[in-house]
């Protein structure tokens, strides 16, 4: 039983991953939906099948995590005899590392382990809170109480992702010595399934290029409604487009004097509900083809090159190379500019920190090692005891020594890096660009350029400062409560030194201000210290290249949060952002685990 439900939720996971992009859905429109007769998306009930797939997936992990605690008594004393042999292995493996280090370690993540869920829990009770003491604002309750279960969604897919993962440090430790491999922290591989969902991720990515590639140039949508395609056509109000003498959809079209008869080029949106989505969609997909890329190039290592791994590492590698370009160009042209930049930010972080992954714990360079360099006879620790150990620095998760093994351990995999996996990707990424310039430049200084210079952007811009100095003014206002959760449009005339039209009623394009306003300052502190928790785990933890990659897509989405707000406000920002947060929080896990110093 408990394996057909595991197996269960793992299919439902992967279908929820499937359906990221998927804009299926029902629709409720109440009074304040429309507003003289234009459509304000903010004030719609929108009930996603990723919503109702997500839900039986909780509830199902839910159900059976409480079968389980049930059943969970005569195993008890298994379980203390597994926590033992951890305890006693681990401690044997790191008897150089210090007892003072260890534990201010261990402290340090027993905080990060708790404090991840519970800020993000916290912050969603102080948005329920806010409603009981600003109810005079609430302009629709049922707006508001359907907007709280969409969050209260959001963050239990944060604990799900946090509490279903297995714990692999000690399972690498407890392996050399013989002891069993099974473990009680979760209940999937960590590696294994991040990497089951980033080829999912990459899969469901192909077909939204290819779907924005033919929208693009055709200029119409392709028909498929069932999957939440938008209807496409330049005639439409409030239609993602933008000016261009002869729209041509290339350079091509100009070096060859191709006309098309209008003016208005209609950006691309896959199946999201605009192209700006879209276009972080790409960013997001692109960055995990970087750590397909190169772990498949390390698993094809580890195979000892055997016969046909390494020309068919050759073919994959291509592949992907192949794929990485169709995303960028699909990127390209969403024209969304904070997407673009927000890619290059993120894939520059990404570079800096594979080039100098070396920064490891002892307790990390044990699981790189073979287990006869790792550990000596009767089960010593090859990392020899020194007087003059190292104090913990900057960077550095642990301080660690001075010997030969150990150094070879931590700079091995950077360099191989920087000669093989990171120079194909560079020479991807360097053609990618040059091609994609030619090809597109023109269009984006038709479209004020990349930081958005010029006279076409002038209206777009003075919006969104005036959303800006809305939102400051409700946080002057309301500092401690805000307005009301889902309650910033419903609220904002009241608050604008201007009169606004009808189709000017959006949130605030930035997702800190979005949550100060409604919800209180106490709100976002609380979803900042979220944010550093993470972020300051994931740093200390950047051993890996799936930390690093899932750290620069994170920190890319707090960039893209500067400038946006569909990462909370839009079903599939909010299940890229809680879904990167999820993985980033428990793959950067502190490897000493809190118990592991309780005698």
């Amino acid at each position: 039983m408990a394996k057909f439900t595991q197996k269960f939720i793992l299919i439902l996971f992967g279908i929820l991953v499937l359906l990221l992009p998927i804009q299926t859905r029902l629709i409720q429109f109440i009074p304040e939906s429309h507003i003289d007769q234009s459509f304000i998306f903010y004030n719609v009930l929108f009930l996603y099948i990723s919503d109702i797939i997500l839900a039986l997936t909780l509830i199902i992990w839910a159900f059976s995590g409480l079968f389980h605690m049930k059943q969970a008594s005569p195993t008890m004393l298994q379980r203390k005899e597994q926590e033992s042999v951890s305890h006693e292995t681990y401690n044997k493996a790191l008897n150089n590392v210090g007892k003072r280090n260890v534990f201010h370690e261990t402290k340090l993540g027993r905080l990060g382990n708790v404090s991840h869920e519970t800020y993000l829990w916290l912050f969603f009770l102080v948005s329920c809170s806010s409603l009981i003491v600003s109810r005079q604002t609430i302009g629709s309750w049922e707006l508001t109480f359907f907007g709280l279960f969409k969050l209260f969604l959001a963050v239990s897919l944060f604990s799900f992702m946090r509490n279903i993962f297995k714990k692999g440090v000690f399972h690498e430790i407890s392996t050399v010595e013989g002891h069993s491999k099974k473990s009680f922290w979760g209940m999937f591989p960590m590696k294994q399934l991040a990497t089951s969902t980033f080829w999912l991720i990459l899969a469901t990515s192909m077909f939204q290029a290819g779907l924005s590639i033919i929208q693009y140039f055709t200029q119409k949508s392709v028909g498929v409604k069932l999957l939440g395609e938008e209807v496409i056509r330049n005639h439409i109000p409030g239609i993602a487009k933008f000016i261009v003498s002869g729209a041509p959809r290339w350079s091509l079209d100009r070096l060859f004097d191709v006309s098309h008869g209008t003016s208005i080029l209609i950006r691309p949106y896959g199946t999201f509900s605009h192209p700006n989505i879209f276009g972080a969609f790409m960013f997001f997909s692109a960055l995990i083809n970087f750590y397909l890329y190169v772990s498949y190039g390390t698993n094809v290592q580890n195979n000892d090159q055997k016969e046909g791994s390494v020309s068919r590492g050759r073919w994959v590698k291509g592949l992907l190379s192949f794929v990485l370009f169709v995303q960028i160009f699909a990127g390209v042209i969403s024209f969304s500019r904070v997407a673009i930049v927000a890619f290059g930010l993120s894939t520059l972080f990404w570079f800096v920190l594979m080039c100098f992954m070396g920064n490891k714990s002892k307790a990390n360079v044990i699981s790189a090692l073979r287990p006869s360099e790792a550990f000596g006879e009767g089960g010593k620790t090859g990392i020899h005891d020194r007087e003059d150990r190292q104090v913990r620095k900057p960077g550095y998760p642990i301080g660690f020594g001075d010997d030969k093994k150990t150094k070879i351990a931590i700079k091995s995999f950077s360099l191989t890096f920087f000669k093989k996996e990171g120079r194909g990707l560079i020479i991807t990424l360097v053609a990618s660009g040059i091609i994609l310039s030619a090809l597109f430049y023109p269009h984006f200084l038709e479209r004020g350029g990349v930081v958005s210079h010029g006279t076409t952007n002038e209206r777009s811009i003075s919006e969104r400062i005036l959303y800006q100095k809305i939102s400051v003014e409700m946080i002057k206002q309301n500092p401690l409560t805000g307005v009301g959760y889902k309650n910033f449009v419903m609220v904002m005339d009241d608050y604008s030194p201007q009169k606004l039209q009808s189709n000017q009623h959006q949130p605030v394009h930035n997702i800190y201000l979005l949550i100060a306003a409604e919800t209180g300052l106490p709100a976002l502190i609380i979803f900042l210290i979220f944010i550093i928790t993470i972020l300051k785990q994931a740093w200390w933890n950047r051993k890996d290249p799936l930390i690093i990659t899932l750290l620069s897509i994170f920190i890319g989405f707090l960039f893209i949060g500067l400038f946006d707000h569909y990462l909370l406000t839009i079903q599939q920002g909010r299940l890229m952002f809680f879904l990167t947060a999820g993985l980033l929080a428990v793959s950067s896990k502190i490897a000493v685990p809190a118990y592991s110093m309780k005698k």
